[in-house]
């Protein structure tokens, strides 16, 4: 794991040791374009798990680098597809794909 995303789950939760995996999945859009490659990262579940989320939560809500923000209803977040990604095809995740963490829910269009 590189010394950025170490710093992010430090800030997030303290020390930890978080697993990683690897899985294949195809990616669709709305807009037509579709890949199948390869995320690698941690289980958003594990995370929620660690943080100790309310059984009353109904939300996680993101906010990235930039100034907008965007949420995920507790079904999507606790589904073992879902991953903060930061590998994709055997590399580190690329800008043009969301370096250098991205959400990946899989079940989702173009997310």
């Amino acid at each position: 794991m590189t010394a950025w995303s170490i710093a992010i789950f430090l800030l997030a939760l303290g020390p930890a040791s978080f697993p990683s995996r690897s899985q294949i999945t195809h990616q669709a859009c709305e807009e037509g374009w579709s890949f199948i490659a390869e995320w690698t990262g941690v289980p958003l579940s594990h995370i929620l798990t660690v943080v100790g989320v309310r059984a009353q939560a109904k939300y996680v809500v993101f906010f990235p680098f930039d100034e907008s923000w965007d949420s995920l209803d507790m079904p999507d977040a606790w589904h073992p597809q879902t991953l903060l990604a930061y590998g994709m095809n055997g590399e580190e995740l690329p800008t043009p794909h969301g370096a250098p963490v991205r959400l990946r829910v899989a079940r989702q269009l173009g997310i």
